[in-house]
C-alpha cells in the first residue's frame, strides 16, 4: 500500500513517535510536579497504577510507577517491554466473571449470562461456576495476557458472588475458587492480585490458608470514598465519603489477611485534595498501598499516590503540532521522496530514532522554576543580548536538568 504524506505530516509523525517515550499526546496543562521534570524513566514515584485505555502514547506517563495495570489486549508486546524495561512491572486486568455485550464471550456463553454489571453501559456478570465458562477465563483470557510477557495479573469481577441468590452463592464461590487454582497450576510464575474479593472468601470454598496459595495480593475499592452515582455526571468526577461503619469493618477484615501474608491495596475514588490525604494517611497507618483514583479529561487514568499532571503539552492548542491535518490539505511536493526515505527505513526493520544519546533531553520550566546567565558564543537568537561573539541572557533551568552527554550536547527547557 503506498503511503501518501501531506502538508506537515512527516515532521508531526516523527514527533509522535517520539511522543510515546517524551510526551503523552494530549496532557493537561496544569503545573508538572517537580519530582517528575527531568527525572530517568527507571526513576519510580508511584508504586501503584491502574490505566484503562489505548492511547500508546501514554506510556511515558506509566513509567513513574513501580507498578500499572494495563488491559493489555489494547497494548503491543513490544509496548509492553518498553515499560518493563523502564524498571516498571506490568500486570494484566483479566474479569474472571465479566463480558461486554456483543463480543464473544458474550454471545458464545448464552448460558453463563448473569445480571447487569452496576454502573456500567455494556457488561454482563457471567457464571464461574459454569466448567465451560471457567476454561474460556484461564484458556483464552489468561492465557493471552500471559503471552504478551506481562509480570502478573489483577482479576476483577469477583464480585459477582454477591449479585447472585442464596441458592447459587456456594456454586459461584467455589468456581471462583476453580479459576484461582487453575491459573495457579498453569501459570505459577505470575504474581496474582484480585480486587473486591472478600464476599467470595468468606465463604467455606476459601480458608485462609488456601487464600494464602491462591494470591499475592487484595485490592480493595471504595474503602474512604466513592463515586457519587447519583450525581449528574453519574459519578465520574463526584465522590462521597464511605459509610465510616463499613470502612472500619473493611479496614479490619483486609488486616487479617495482610497479618496472613497477603499485601493489601486500597483504592479510593475523590477530586478532592484533602480527600485524598484522608485516604492516603488511612492507609498508610494501616500499613496498605495506597491508591487514589483521579480521572483525566482525554483518556481514563486511575493512579495511586498524589495525583498530578505529569507534562505540559508544548505550544498553544492551535498550533501546528496540535491541530489536526485538514482532509482536503495539498500534498507536500516532496511526499513521495520523503515516503521512500520512511520505507528505506522500514525495510531495515526500523524507524531510526535516538532516545539515550545523540538525542536531546526535555526538561519542563514555570514560573518557579530558578533562572541561570546562559552565555553564547555563536548563532544566539532572541533574548541575548551583548557584543556578537559573546551574548548572554537569564533562562529558567529546572535543577538537575543536564545535556545530552555527547559532542552535541543538546538540551531543551520547554
Amino acid at each position: 500500500m503506498r503511503i501518501t504524506v501531506r502538508t506537515r505530516t512527516v515532521s508531526i509523525m516523527f514527533f509522535c513517535i517520539a511522543s510515546a517515550l517524551l510526551l503523552p499526546a494530549n496532557a493537561t496543562t496544569e503545573p508538572t510536579d517537580d519530582a517528575l521534570l527531568g527525572r530517568g524513566l527507571t526513576e519510580k514515584i508511584y508504586p501503584f497504577g491502574v490505566y484503562i485505555g489505548e492511547d500508546p502514547d501514554m506510556l511515558y506517563r506509566l513509567t513513574p510507577f513501580e507498578m500499572v495495570v494495563l488491559d493489555v489486549k489494547l497494548f503491543s508486546e513490544s509496548q509492553i517491554q518498553l515499560l518493563q524495561d523502564s524498571g516498571t512491572q506490568v500486570y494484566a486486568m483479566v474479569s474472571i466473571a465479566g463480558a461486554e455485550i456483543d463480543t464473544d464471550a458474550y454471545r458464545n456463553y448464552p448460558r453463563a449470562r448473569l445480571g447487569r454489571i452496576a454502573h456500567t453501559q455494556n457488561q454482563v456478570y457471567m457464571d464461574p461456576s459454569l466448567p465451560h465458562w471457567r476454561k474460556y477465563v484461564v484458556e483464552t483470557r489468561v492465557n493471552a495476557a500471559q503471552s504478551k510477557g506481562v509480570d502478573g495479573l489483577y482479576l476483577i469481577d469477583a464480585t459477582v458472588y454477591s449479585t447472585v441468590g442464596s441458592e447459587k452463592k456456594d456454586a459461584v464461590a467455589r468456581g471462583v475458587a476453580a479459576i484461582l487454582k487453575r491459573i495457579r497450576v498453569n501459570h505459577s510464575e505470575l504474581k496474582v492480585i484480585i480486587e473486591d474479593p472478600l464476599a467470595v472468601f468468606s465463604t467455606e470454598s476459601f480458608t485462609r490458608k488456601k487464600i494464602r496459595k491462591l494470591v499475592d495480593a487484595i485490592s480493595k475499592t471504595q474503602v474512604s470514598f466513592k463515586p457519587d452515582y447519583t450525581a449528574a455526571d453519574g459519578g465520574q468526577d463526584t465522590s462521597i465519603p464511605q459509610n465510616a461503619q463499613r470502612r472500619q469493618r473493611v479496614m479490619q477484615k483486609l488486616k487479617t489477611y495482610q497479618h496472613n501474608g497477603i499485601n493489601i491495596y486500597t483504592i479510593d475514588f475523590t477530586q478532592s485534595e484533602s480527600q485524598k490525604e484522608i485516604a492516603e494517611q488511612r492507609a498508610t497507618n494501616a500499613g496498605f498501598t495506597s491508591f487514589v483514583g483521579t480521572r483525566d479529561l482525554d483518556t481514563v487514568l486511575w493512579y495511586g499516590g498524589r495525583t498530578s499532571s505529569f507534562a505540559t503539552r508544548p505550544f498553544t492548542n492551535d498550533s501546528v503540532w496540535n491541530t489536526p491535518i485538514e482532509s482536503d490539505a495539498v500534498v507536500d511536493s516532496n511526499s513521495e521522496a520523503m515516503v521512500d526515505t520512511i520505507q528505506d527505513s522500514i525495510s531495515l526493520n526500523r524507524i531510526f530514532l535516538n532516545v539515550h544519546e545523540w538525542t536531546v533531553p526535555i526538561y519542563y520550566a514555570d514560573n518557579s522554576t530558578p533562572t541561570f546567565v546562559v552565555d553564547c558564543t555563536n548563532g544566539c537568537g532572541p533574548g541575548f543580548t551583548g557584543s556578537p561573539g559573546y551574548e548572554t541572557a537569564a533562562m529558567p533551568i529546572p535543577d538537575g536538568a543536564t545535556p545530552d552527554d555527547t559532542t552535541d550536547g543538546l538540551m531543551t527547557v520547554v
